[in-house]
C-alpha cells in the first residue's frame, strides 16, 4: 500500500513534535516526513484538522461472549 498523507498534524510528545506535515507511506512503512510534492501513481489524501499520533489503543475491551 503506497499512500501520501498531505497536511496532517503530527503529534509526538516524546519527540516534542507538533506540526503540520506530509507523510509518505510505501509498502506499509513510513518512508518520509516533510514537505513532499505529489507523486504519480500514489494515492494521495488531503487532510484538514486530522491528527496522526502514536500510541492510541482501546483500554476498554472485553474478550468474552457474547461481546456486547
Amino acid at each position: 500500500m503506497n499512500v501520501l498523507l498531505k497536511k496532517i498534524r503530527l503529534i509526538n510528545p516524546e519527540q516534542n513534535l507538533n506540526e503540520v506535515s506530509d507523510v509518505l507511506i510505501i509498502e506499509g512503512k513510513i518512508k518520509e516526513i516533510g514537505n513532499i510534492k505529489s507523486i504519480p501513481n500514489i494515492e494521495t489524501f488531503e487532510f484538514e484538522n486530522a491528527i496522526c499520533s502514536p500510541g492510541f489503543f482501546d483500554m476498554h475491551v472485553h474478550f468474552r461472549e457474547p461481546g456486547y
